[in-house]
């Protein structure tokens, strides 16, 4: 690993992050020879402090959580990101399990999930399933690290916080609160300012949920709205640009609301957080796929999914996160227009600038390849890689030097984001710099009045005439593809046109994060004279989009 590589991972950081980082580091080494009599303590400490549970903020969680949709159900067995325990699960050691797995085993929204279960039927298995695996985490937690992360006790607090308050007169209630007020316990000494992002988000939703739920002295709330509101954006998305990890940080600040103030200024950020969310959500239902995003996000999350029904869509922008455009008949595209990765928290960040996604008749078309694993997995290299995104890729140049499972070095950015309307077509515009600034792409995005999608792509600077740029627009789930038509799973095509050639090709797909399988991508070579496509419902809607467009197009160039 190269100084320079290493250069130009650290620089961009805030410095008190480098000083948050020893002292993270010192106080894990401090912490590993006493994890057990810690743990204990705050074991200790959690039982005393969940005698005194507010119930009324409770039972306001459980009224909300009752009027939500209902949770998935639990048959048999847990699903920890792919790993598969049968149960009751009695070894919370997770032998051969992942980081990322095991994280999410000793986050405990598993707790929730059963206890969903118990609230539906007191007589089926999920009381003896949620009984036996929470008597044997609560035996071997004090001697596993990975239980005691920060995030993963701020995670923890929610999730138990959440399946008492869907318990209110079960005998398991008590503990649960008890393991959530010891997940709770010297929280506020560890907050991860070493990673800020959405690491820091969750611990101060984690303490503002124990603090609405216990009782305490508001500075968890204070410090929750300031962190809220730096790491918005400009249009109300959190500055990760994940749909999914935004989606999981407002279903948390929806609960924390719930258990404190519903009309108060916590529930005020959850409106424009739900407004964002709306905006950029497929008709179908899923969200973006851009940076590590997973399509089906909204599946668990369900006090988001009951905020959404009610939700009117924000206008986003351009500049700050994405562009997004709808039309009648479920039509809708959504480009990521952000301008570069999170300066603080750049992990979770792909080289996918100026991707798009498309629907058309409320069924998507056009995606990317889904999310593949987290740290450990083989496949996250790939997955990171513009090879698994609908936008333009320069083999062996990548726009963001991605390495390890979360980190980014150099970084390219996206500049001259223009948007607007002319003739009926919706449109977007912008530029990506690779990090040397010696190669851009540009890129034209427009949704016609029809629902069509018209693109025009093509590479600019001093390497250019050297660039083998390559576009890809992969298929989502179902779609077929041929060089003039797309099928779409309901047995409807629509016409595919461009100025140059296309070739159908097979491309790498994340099913499931474990998974790894092939679908189809059409490919296009891309240059330094614009490649237009189209794909519609009539063959002359390229000769359309072209005469509206090219003026547009041709004033990006000044």
């Amino acid at each position: 690993m190269g100084p320079d590589r290493w250069w130009q991972t650290l620089w961009p950081l805030p410095v008190a992050m480098h000083g948050h980082r020893l002292v993270h580091e010192a106080r894990r080494r401090l912490q590993g020879p006493l994890l057990r009599q810690w743990a204990a303590r705050c074991q200790r400490a959690g039982h005393v402090r969940a005698a005194h549970a507010r119930p009324g903020a409770l039972a306001a969680l459980g009224r909300a959580l009752a009027d939500a949709p209902r949770l998935p159900d639990v048959a048999g067995e847990l699903d920890f990101v792919g790993w598969r325990a049968p149960l009751p699960v009695v070894d919370w050691r997770l032998p051969g399990a992942r980081p990322l797995q095991v994280y999410t085993a000793h986050a405990l929204d598993w707790a929730e999930a059963l206890a969903a279960g118990v609230a539906r039927d007191r007589n089926g298995p999920h009381a003896n399933w949620l009984s036996a695996s929470l008597s044997a985490w609560c035996v071997q937690a004090p001697v596993l690290p990975k239980a005691w992360e920060p995030y993963v006790r701020a995670r923890r607090i929610l999730a138990c916080l959440r399946a008492a308050a869907r318990l209110p007169d079960h005998p398991l209630r008590p503990t649960l609160l008890a393991v959530a007020a010891a997940a709770a316990a010297d929280l506020d000494l560890m907050l991860e300012g070493h990673l800020r992002g959405n690491h820091l988000l969750a611990d101060w939703l984690g303490l503002a949920a124990a603090e609405a739920a216990f009782g305490g002295d508001g500075r968890a709330q204070r410090a929750l709205l300031a962190e809220w509101d730096r790491q918005s954006a400009a249009d109300g998305a959190h500055v990760e640009c994940s749909a999914m990890y935004h989606a999981q940080l407002t279903e948390d600040l929806l609960a924390v609301a719930a258990l404190g103030e519903p009309g108060g200024a916590l529930a005020g950020r959850a409106r424009r957080s739900i407004g964002w969310l709306a905006a950029v959500r497929h008709p179908d239902g899923q969200v973006p796929s851009f940076g590590d995003s997973d399509p089906d996000a909204l599946a668990a999350l369900v006090l988001t999914q009951s905020a959404l029904r009610t939700a009117t869509p924000t206008a986003t922008d351009p500049t700050a996160s994405a562009w997004t455009a709808r039309g009648a008949g479920g039509h809708f595209v959504v480009v990521h227009t952000a301008p570069a990765a999170c300066v603080e928290q750049p992990g979770h960040a792909h080289d996918d600038a100026l991707a798009l996604e498309w629907s058309y008749g409320g069924a998507r078309v056009l995606a990317d390849a889904g999310l593949g694993g987290y740290e450990g997995d083989p496949h996250r290299a790939l997955n990171r890689s513009a090879a698994s995104h609908s936008t333009v890729q320069v083999p062996g140049r990548p726009g963001l030097d991605l390495w390890g499972a979360f980190r980014v070095g150099a970084r390219g950015e996206v500049r001259a984001v223009r948007a607007g309307m002319a003739d009926g077509w919706q449109w977007v515009a912008g530029r990506f710099c690779w990090p040397d600034g010696r190669l851009g792409h540009r890129r034209l995005v427009a949704l016609g009045p029809s629902g069509q999608l018209a693109l025009a792509d093509a590479v600019d600077g001093p390497d250019a005439a050297a660039a083998e740029a390559i576009g890809r627009l992969i298929a989502a789930p179902g779609v077929t593809l041929a060089p003039g038509s797309a099928r779409l799973p309901d047995g409807h095509s629509v016409t595919l046109a461009a100025t140059g050639a296309l070739h159908v090709g097979e491309g790498v797909r994340f099913a499931q994060r474990s998974a790894v399988g092939l679908g189809p991508e059409l490919r296009y070579p891309v240059g330094r004279r614009p490649i237009w496509l189209c794909l519609g419902s009539e063959p002359n809607d390229l000769d359309r989009a072209r005469t509206v467009l090219e003026d547009v197009w041709a004033a990006g160039e000044t």
